[in-house]
């Protein structure tokens, strides 16, 4: 029974080694697309330590978006065996890596292509506590490769297997590690680029999403790593900062996490009266968060 990785990517060179180091060693074949990333990144991604890894490395500049760019990868593979579906800072456990063939075999005894790993929040706080959650979540990450298989959806995609789906669920564990901020910083990216996203969507976010977009366009930011930029190095519009004020304490968690990334993360000396019910008290010495903050 064939078994393969694939997975999207775009910079974070170092978190990307460390995945591959210990998810490697399950799979046949590991495909990586890499995004628009770092020259250094993308060389070490078709030098000959990836290829002793078992890596196909898919390079594409087209921009980063991630339906395409999963799409990508399934398109790579060869449409025989089963994929595990894991992003940059998602780890299978032991148990479930070294049992993944007996896994497929077992699923397709029982006309199962789709199998479900059960998740488990590994979360470095910003203060530098750790935190461990175990969602009441399963994953569809483990599923049978098909001719028709593709990505649907918008930003929070979901599989097509081109034939009726049939999924079952395991007890064997996936594990999210992640920091908080980065966290932060990957929600505010979804919020820029959909109302529909982990947060749920509530009365008046499309209006109020449609606001931000305006102003957004209005300042000629069109992508997602153009906000970032300014974030980070400056000047943000007022009429974009208005609105993130405005909506600093919205239903929307991720709508959310655009004050938490720039008044917070980024600059809480500007964090002067404004509150936010994610982090009441924020660091009195006005410093920004010196940690990993990656999208």
């Amino acid at each position: 029974m064939r078994v393969v990785m694939g997975m999207i990517v775009k910079n974070r060179f170092e978190e990307l080694k460390r995945n591959l180091y210990h998810n490697s060693q399950f799979f046949d074949e590991v495909i990586v697309v890499s995004d628009s990333s770092t020259e250094e990144m993308n060389n070490w991604l078709v030098g000959e330590e990836a290829k002793r890894l078992g890596i196909k490395a898919v390079l594409d500049f087209d921009g980063y978006q991630t339906i395409r760019l999963r799409q990508r990868y399934l398109d790579a593979s060869e449409k025989d065996g089963w994929m595990l579906r894991l992003d940059v800072d998602e780890f299978i456990s032991f148990e479930a890596g070294y049992q993944l063939r007996e896994i497929a075999k077992e699923a397709e005894a029982n006309n199962v292509n789709i199998v479900g790993f059960k998740a488990c929040d590994v979360i470095h706080n910003i203060d530098g506590s750790v935190r461990i959650a175990n969602p009441d979540f399963w994953c569809p990450n483990f599923f049978k490769l098909t001719p028709r298989i593709r990505y649907v959806g918008q930003h929070h995609e979901g599989i097509d297997l081109g034939v009726p789906h049939a999924q079952a669920n395991v007890v064997f564990k996936y594990y999210h590690i992640r920091a908080e901020a980065s966290i932060h910083l990957r929600g505010a990216r979804n919020a820029f680029s959909t109302p529909h996203t982990a947060g749920g969507v509530k009365p008046g976010d499309v209006e109020a999403w449609q606001d931000f977009k305006a102003r957004c366009q209005n300042a000629g930011i069109k992508e997602f790593w153009q906000l970032e930029k300014l974030f980070r190095d400056g000047p943000v519009p007022e009429e974009i900062t208005e609105w993130i004020v405005l909506n600093r304490n919205s239903e929307n968690t991720e709508f959310r996490s655009l004050f938490v990334v720039y008044y917070i993360l980024l600059h809480p000396e500007l964090n002067t009266l404004m509150g936010n019910t994610d982090f009441p008290v924020y660091d009195q010495n006005r410093k920004p968060y010196p940690g990993e903050m990656s999208f």
